[in-house]
């Protein structure tokens, strides 16, 4: 019985349907740029979104997702992600940091 629990609940997170801020699975990109968007000092996670489709009433995959971002003088960035990105791709953390901190200082400085 505890095994079946076990299994059901890690299908859920794989899936999707359970989101803890696992980086793996369905929501493994989207958990691993707002926990990285959350780790970075320069900038203060304001909202999230994010878009799923839907297969076969109980499976869904992410299309898409974005954050939106804040720096200390209080400008706010919209950083979207589509799947299937190359940087989503990056197993380098430090990588893709980079990449959400300079769209962020680049929409920031032109007043977006």
């Amino acid at each position: 019985m505890i095994l079946a629990i076990g299994m059901l609940y890690t299908s859920q997170l794989y899936f999707g349907t359970v989101d803890v801020g696992q980086e793996f699975g369905v929501l493994g990109d989207y958990n691993r740029v707002k926990n990285l968007v959350e780790e970075t000092e320069e900038l203060e996670l304001v909202t999230t979104r994010i878009r799923r489709r839907m297969h076969f009433d109980f499976y869904a995959t992410v299309s898409g997702f974005g954050v939106t971002v804040q720096n200390a003088s209080g400008e706010t960035a919209v950083i979207s992600f589509e799947s299937g990105m190359p940087i989503l791709e990056e197993s380098n953390r430090e990588e893709l940091r980079e990449v959400i901190i300079e769209e962020a200082d680049r929409q920031f400085d032109s007043g977006f």
